[in-house]
């Protein structure tokens, strides 16, 4: 009995030193950096963790009230190394160049619609909760400038945006100037921007809450506009999308995915908010028929087709084709 006993006083040790061991390497990994300073907000604390983790500087991405960073547990220092910002994604690159044709016919269509006088004139500032303004820090440059170019272009009899704001202003814009018949539907627990008075119908709850007949009743030429959380954990948004509503979508309807650098890295803020959507998306992209890159704005500004950059991306299954007779 006391061999038996003495047996499990030694494995319960050496589990407290594996632990002890384990909390000091990383202790050591984020300890903060020696010398007096003031106390940090909490927001500020968190920024202090990304910048250790990741060796990189957050965005100054605006903060929801109550977001926070998640700590995830790796096994030890050297699992962790993450790509340089200019790191290029070589398949998805060829991916691109093989349907550079394509993509390069969608500029041409779209291009008169993203350098219209209607947006060239657009205010530099906000000056009312429903028309668009540059400069609004969330959704701006080509990323503004094809969301309106494209409803122009396909005038979709309903759009779907997940997560809201001043990309809904610019869709309603679209639909005013080009007098689309289409219903504007924004699915957002808390729009960054006020849509009251913009959208034809809010849905205020989590993506994973709302009934999945809402996507799957998306038909040709619609527009799914996705800018949830970028981060894929078991119970977010991102996870959801692509393997729960993504599969639902038979038809071909153009999909927008945001803040997306393929064939590149992320820069190095984005990677400081662990952002990794976009390699979901491309393992979608470089394994599926299906799906076709309609317009990666952050590779077409990179190669001087786009004028003002951005992170839009958007896919479908098939290409541009003529537009829609009002």
């Amino acid at each position: 009995m006391t061999n038996i006993v003495q047996w499990c006083l030694s494995r319960a040790n050496l589990r407290v030193m594996r632990l002890s061991s384990y909390r000091k390497v990383m202790r050591d990994l984020h300890r903060p950096a020696p010398g007096p300073r003031e106390a940090l907000t909490e927001t500020e604390t968190d920024d202090q963790f990304a910048r250790e983790a990741t060796l990189a500087e957050p965005l100054a991405i605006p903060r929801v009230p109550g977001s926070f960073f998640i700590k995830v547990k790796v096994d030890y220092p050297g699992v962790f190394k993450p790509n340089p910002a200019d790191y290029v994604y070589q398949p998805v690159a060829d991916l691109f160049e093989r349907h550079r044709a394509g993509i390069d016919r969608n500029v041409k269509i779209l291009a008169p619609a993203m350098d219209c006088e209607s947006l060239n004139q657009l205010p530099t500032m906000h000056v009312n909760d429903v028309d668009p303004h540059w400069n609004n820090g969330m959704f701006e440059r080509d990323d503004a400038r094809a969301a309106y170019a494209m409803t122009a272009r396909l005038r979709p009899r309903r759009i779907l945006e997940v997560g809201s704001g001043n990309s809904t202003k610019f869709f309603r814009k679209a639909i005013t100037d080009h007098r689309i018949n289409c219903e504007l539907v924004c699915i957002d627990p808390q729009p960054r921007a006020e849509i009251d008075t913009v959208a034809d119908r809010i849905i205020y709850k989590h993506v994973k809450d709302v009934d999945t007949r809402e996507f799957a009743a998306l038909r040709d030429g619609d527009i799914l506009f996705w800018d949830g959380s970028h981060i894929a954990f078991n119970g977010t948004d991102t996870t959801h999308l692509y393997l729960s509503l993504l599969p639902l979508i038979t038809r071909n309807v153009y999909v927008h995915i945001h803040d997306v650098q393929l064939p590149n890295e992320y820069e190095c803020g984005y990677s400081a908010h662990y952002y990794n959507e976009q390699y979901l998306l491309a393992t979608l992209l470089l394994n599926s028929t299906e799906w076709k890159p309609v317009l990666p704005v952050h590779w077409l500004h990179g190669r001087g087709r786009l004028r003002h950059g951005g992170a839009s991306f958007w896919m479908a299954r098939r290409h541009l084709r003529c537009a829609r007779t009002p």
